[in-house]
C-alpha cells in the first residue's frame, strides 16, 4: 500500500444567501492545521450581504489565497462544484458549503489521511452532526425540521465536507448537470456523484466532522418547511429514477418507508393496522420536539402530529412525481 507524503488542496466552497453562517465557515477553514493551496467561493448570485462578508474577509487575510467568482444568475449546486473543480489549481478537491463549519483545527487532516495512507483512494467521506447547542439556536419550526438529525453524527457523502482525487473528478463528468442542473434542483447530486465515483475506484470513509449550521437567522416558517420538504422529495425521486438500482438496501429501505407507511392506509385489511402506524409515527418522527421544554409549551407543538402525517403523503407526491415525470426545468 504506497503513501502519500503531502497533497495540495482546493477547497471548492459555494455561497448562497448564507451571511448568517458564512463567516464561520471561513473561519474553521482558517483554522485547520494542514494547509490549503486555495480556497475558491462560488457565489450562486446571491441578494444578501454574503458576497461583502466574503470580500471582507479576504481583505483581512491576505496570507491565504482566496478566489471569488460571483455568478450572473442562480445556478444548481452541480453545475458550481464542476466550475469550481475546473478552476482549481491543487490536485485534490474539498467541497465545502457555506452553511457548515469545522469542529476542531483538525478536522482536515482527518479527511485527507486517507490519502496519505493509501493512494489507491481516490474520493473520502466526512462525519455530518448537528450539535444540540446549534438545534437549541433554531427557531420554532426549524428545530422540527432537524429534530431527527440533532444530536446525531451521520456517516455520508454529501459535498459539504468532502475530498476528491481533481483528475479522477473530471474524468467521470464532475457532478451530473443534465439530471441535477435546474436552479432549483438541491440534492442527490451527492448520491449520484459518489455512485459513479465506487465504480471507478475506493471510496474512503474518515473521521474528519462537519457541522451541519444550516440557516442560524430568526426568520424560518412553516412556508420554509414545505419548501425544504419538496425540494428534498424532488432529489430523492430524481435519485430512484436514475440510481435506484445501484443504491443500497439501507439507502432504499431510508428513501422508500414514508410512501410504504402511507400506503398502508389504503390498503384492505392493513388500514387499521396503517392508521395505527400513522398515529405512533406521528409523535416518534419528532420525539425531541416532544421531549424538550422550549418546544413543548410551544402553541404550535399541537399541529406537529397531524404535519407529519400531511407530509408524509406531500412528500410521496413531489417524489413520485418526480421520478415517474422527467423534469426539464433548468
Amino acid at each position: 500500500m504506497q503513501k502519500i507524503e503531502k497533497i495540495e488542496i482546493s477547497v471548492v466552497m459555494l455561497v448562497y444567501n448564507s451571511e448568517t453562517t458564512v463567516l464561520e465557515s471561513l473561519e474553521s477553514i482558517k483554522k485547520q492545521d494542514y494547509e490549503v493551496k486555495e480556497i475558491i467561493v462560488i457565489d450562486n448570485h446571491s441578494t444578501d450581504n454574503s458576497v461583502k462578508i466574503v470580500e471582507d474577509f479576504k481583505k483581512k487575510n491576505k496570507n491565504l489565497e482566496i478566489r471569488i467568482i460571483k455568478r450572473e444568475k442562480t445556478y444548481a449546486v452541480s453545475a458550481s462544484y464542476n466550475l469550481g473543480a475546473k478552476l482549481a489549481r491543487g490536485d485534490y478537491l474539498v467541497t465545502y458549503h457555506s452553511d457548515s463549519s469545522l469542529p476542531t483545527n483538525q478536522e482536515l487532516r482527518k479527511l485527507i489521511l486517507p490519502f496519505l495512507e493509501d493512494s489507491s483512494v481516490i474520493a473520502t467521506g466526512s462525519i455530518t452532526i448537528l450539535p444540540e447547542d446549534i438545534w437549541n439556536k433554531y427557531g420554532f419550526w426549524q428545530k422540527y425540521v432537524y429534530a431527527s438529525a440533532a444530536g446525531k453524527e451521520i456517516a455520508s457523502g454529501n459535498c459539504k465536507f468532502d475530498c476528491y482525487k481533481k483528475d479522477v473528478f473530471l474524468k467521470i463528468g464532475g457532478c451530473d448537470e443534465i439530471n441535477f442542473g435546474g436552479k432549483d434542483q438541491v440534492g442527490g447530486e451527492d448520491a449520484d456523484l459518489h455512485i459513479r465515483l465506487r465504480k471507478v475506484g475506493k471510496v474512503a470513509s474518515s473521521k474528519g466532522k462537519v457541522i451541519h449550521l444550516h440557516y442560524m437567522g430568526s426568520n424560518y416558517s412553516l412556508r420554509d418547511v414545505v419548501k425544504n420538504k419538496w425540494r428534498l422529495s424532488r432529489a430523492y425521486g430524481r435519485v430512484l429514477r436514475i440510481r435506484g438500482k445501484d443504491l443500497s438496501a439501507n439507502a432504499l429501505l431510508i428513501l422508500l418507508t414514508k410512501p410504504a407507511l402511507g400506503a398502508l392506509l389504503f390498503i384492505p385489511y392493513l388500514h387499521v393496522f396503517g392508521i395505527a402506524l400513522l398515529i405512533v409515527y406521528s409523535f416518534v418522527y419528532s420525539r425531541k420536539m416532544f421531549v424538550t421544554p422550549s418546544t413543548l409549551m410551544n402553541p404550535r407543538i399541537l399541529v406537529v402530529p397531524l404535519l407529519n402525517i400531511i407530509l408524509i403523503y406531500y412528500e410521496t407526491f413531489c417524489m413520485m412525481r418526480t421520478f415517474f415525470v422527467i423534469n426539464k426545468d433548468k
